[in-house]
Order: structure tokens, then sequence, then C-alpha cells
């Protein structure tokens, strides 16, 4: 599963949008990542959209907190239902901000474009 968070246009609430094969499912949702890496733990709770015999789809709440941490990469994933764990894998975390953990800018590349150059020897 991949989740992406990008800065949302208008409101912050319930602006990340994704489905799971999760079917029928009610109360508390609570989605707990952990860093492959590091073994930093997020929580997000979730909203149903909607949820039937063939998927769930989810909304959270969009944070310029979380948004600015360079926290993309691979995760470990729980779903919890009224705590109690119904599902488990593994994430793919895509996040659009320009700043790390230290909050300092990421490296830019003084060859962004990837141009190559060639020696020639005759």
């Amino acid at each position: 599963m991949t989740l992406e968070f990008l800065t949302p246009s208008g409101s912050y609430t319930d602006a990340i949008h994704f489905s799971m094969n999760t079917t029928n499912v009610s109360g508390d949702i609570t989605l707990m990542i952990e860093s492959e890496y590091s073994k930093n733990y997020f929580a997000f709770d979730l909203t149903i959209v909607e949820t039937n015999d063939r998927y769930t789809e989810f909304a959270t709440d969009y944070t310029d907190e979380l948004g600015d941490y360079d926290i993309s990469g691979f995760y470990n994933y729980t779903l919890y239902q009224d705590s109690t764990p119904i599902m488990n894998g593994k994430l793919k975390l895509i996040n659009n901000k320009d700043y790390s953990i230290q909050n300092e800018p990421k490296y830019v590349s003084p060859n962004e474009n990837g141009e190559s150059y060639v020696i020639y020897n005759p």
C-alpha cells in the first residue's frame, strides 16, 4: 500500500484519503505505522468515508507539523478497530515537504537535471 501526504489546497480536515482491503468496518479506527529504518511510531485516527463488502475508504487529517517532516520511506503498519488489531503489512509513505526532521533544507544536487558531459580523448 502507498500512502501519500500532499498539502491540501483547502481544508486540512479529512484531507488524506486512501482505501484498504478491509470489509464492513465500523467503530474507532487507528492506523499505527513504524519506520523500518528509525523505528519511529506515528498514529493516525481515521474517519470511515465508505465501507462495503470489497473495501473501505478512510480519511485522516493533514497537519503542517507532520507535513514538515521528511518521513518518506517504508513502514510496517497495523490497523486497529476499537483497539483490536485487524490488519497489518508494509506501507510506503510519500511526503512532499522540502525539510528534514532537523528542519534543514534537503540536499539539492548542483546537477538536478542529471545532465551528462562527455570528455573526448582523440
